[in-house]
């Protein structure tokens, strides 16, 4: 069986799981996952794979935004395995819906609990440990389940719980956290300008020394996870009181080369 495996994370957690993946299931071709994505042709493989984290207990905009752009039409099975810090909400259901929209269904889920990159709220380290330790088992189920078949009857269908969950976070970070206040301390900042390449959004640039965000942001606080001076304030948090969560497994450079 040949597998195309399409995959976007912010922090890491998400490149792990599916680089654990891809050494557990047999010729796979791994694909960053963006909205600028540009290789959207019908993949030849017939069975297509997706990893992707939970945001706000559903699927990551830009991550249906890349899914819109890709042709399944030559998809015969299809799973996907989302990361998350213990609240996967809609995010599956999300996909199978986009799904329907190309006549196909998602064949088979998952969720991973891993430590959450939340900015807000961290995973305690002890059990982020426990999480990352389970990661080879978990992976190892997945892959021999996905290699038999294995496929659900009834689609994943979202729930009222998980989608209020979603849109009361959404608003708290609007109008709470005042997301939109987003800035770099340039007192702090190397001038690495790594967030403008960790972005896959491109909403960062510099202008005139300084460290711009243009208001378009999708949340996986990879510039503020990876930044290596915690020079930049998510709005009203303050992100220099704790070192942010980075999947250790993984790099900053091998983040920004899945953009």
């Amino acid at each position: 069986m040949t597998t195309t495996l399409y995959y976007f994370t912010g922090t890491g957690n998400s490149l792990l799981v599916a680089q654990k993946l891809a050494a557990q299931l047999e010729n796979v071709t791994l694909k960053p996952l963006n909205p600028s994505l540009t290789d959207v042709e019908a993949p030849l493989s017939e069975t297509i794979g997706f990893v992707y984290p939970v945001y706000f207990t559903a699927m990551p905009d830009l991550v249906k935004r890349a899914i819109e752009q890709i042709d399944l039409s030559r998809a015969k099975y299809l799973f996907a395995v989302t990361t998350s810090g213990g609240m996967p909400g809609n995010a599956l259901a999300d996909l199978d819906t986009l799904l329907q929209a190309q006549n196909k269904k998602l064949s088979y889920g998952y969720n991973i609990n891993m430590p959450d990159n939340s900015i807000m709220l961290r995973t305690p380290d002890s059990e982020a440990e426990q999480y990352l330790a389970q990661v080879d088992e978990k992976t190892a189920n997945i892959a021999l389940e996905i290699k038999k078949g294995l496929s659900v009857d009834k689609p994943y269908k979202p729930t009222i719980k998980a989608s209020l969950t979603t849109a009361v976070t959404k608003l708290a970070v609007k109008h709470i956290y005042h997301a939109e206040r987003t800035k770099a301390d340039m007192s702090r900042c190397n001038g690495c300008q790594s967030c403008i390449k960790l972005c896959p959004v491109g909403n960062i640039r510099m202008e005139a020394d300084q460290i711009v965000f243009d208001g378009h942001c999708d949340m996986c606080f990879a510039c503020i996870n990876w930044c290596p001076k915690q020079a930049i304030q998510f709005g009203r948090i303050d992100t220099t009181k704790k070192p942010q969560y980075r999947c250790p497994s993984v790099t900053m450079k091998d983040v920004i080369e899945s953009r």
